[in-house]
């Protein structure tokens, strides 16, 4: 990529307000309704299985950055294949870059990442804030393989994702939870984002790790990816936002929840 069209995509991507009117504009080429979603995350869908009303909440509020990693990552790929040779300044024709990429161009990419290089472990993860002291941790507990960001299309959604590693035969996701009774509220949430993973880039394992602090033991699974679960997520994510009511979570979730203000569960308790 050019400098110029580095800069310019840079500029871009940190203009909320041009991001917001290109959202706009791609959500009417689509016929989607403003206020409807059209780009969520893994991440956020798989979340559904820890509550679903956080899940939606958070997928709304990160919608723009979802667009916007979709937007960059359908440019710098074009720009890397060769199908562009600079970044267009009409709007029409920059939302139309990246309509050639195909799932095998992004097998290429991927093959040319190579393994990332194992960074040492850090230290004061004990007294670091929750959120990031889990990112700590899983730089210096996970395993380390290639991987890419890409986003694909499932009934009137645009999913984004990158997993935490992508192999010829698996998928790999790594999370940290704290001691053993949240272990298995955290299980869920990572098999199903494992399987979602598995089920978009057409891999059939999955690789599952997930660190308890709480004795400092690294717990591993290898299965099949469950296409059924993948769906099944999506699905529910799907009719939560089309208005079907959800269960309520268990209350001690609530606690520390950044969306409690906002959402009609705690509000009603």
């Amino acid at each position: 990529m050019g400098a110029a069209s580095f800069n310019g995509l840079n500029e871009l991507l940190n203009n909320k307000r041009a991001l917001k009117e290109l959202l706009l504009l791609e959500k009417e080429r689509r016929g989607i309704e403003r206020d409807k979603l059209l780009f969520v995350g893994v991440a956020n869908v798989a979340s559904y299985r820890w509550c679903a009303v956080k899940s939606l909440l958070a997928s709304k509020r990160g919608e723009l950055s979802f667009f916007a990693a979709y937007l960059e990552d359908r440019i710098k790929y074009s720009l890397e294949l060769g199908y562009v040779d600079s970044v267009p300044t009409s709007k029409e024709k920059l939302l139309d870059v990246g309509d050639e990429v195909t799932l095998d161009d992004i097998e290429r990419l991927l093959a040319k990442r190579g393994e990332l290089e194992i960074i040492p472990e850090p230290v004061g993860t004990d007294e670091a804030p929750p959120m990031i002291a889990g990112e700590l941790l899983h730089w210096s507990k996970a395993e380390r393989y290639p991987t890419i960001r890409w986003n694909f299309p499932w009934r009137g959604y645009v999913v984004v994702g990158v997993p935490d590693g992508i192999t010829d035969s698996f998928v790999y996701e790594f999370k940290t939870t704290g001691n053993d009774f949240l272990l298995r509220f955290i299980k869920p949430v990572a098999f199903a984002q494992a399987d979602l993973y598995g089920y978009f880039f057409r891999r059939g394992t999955k690789r599952v790790q997930v660190y308890v602090r709480e004795g400092g033991r690294v717990l591993t699974w290898m299965d099949d990816v469950a296409s059924d679960n993948a769906e099944g997520t999506l699905q529910r994510f799907k009719r939560l936002e089309e208005g079907e009511e959800p269960s309520p979570p268990k209350k001690w979730k609530c606690k520390k929840c950044e969306f409690r203000r906002e959402c009609m569960h705690y509000q009603r308790a």
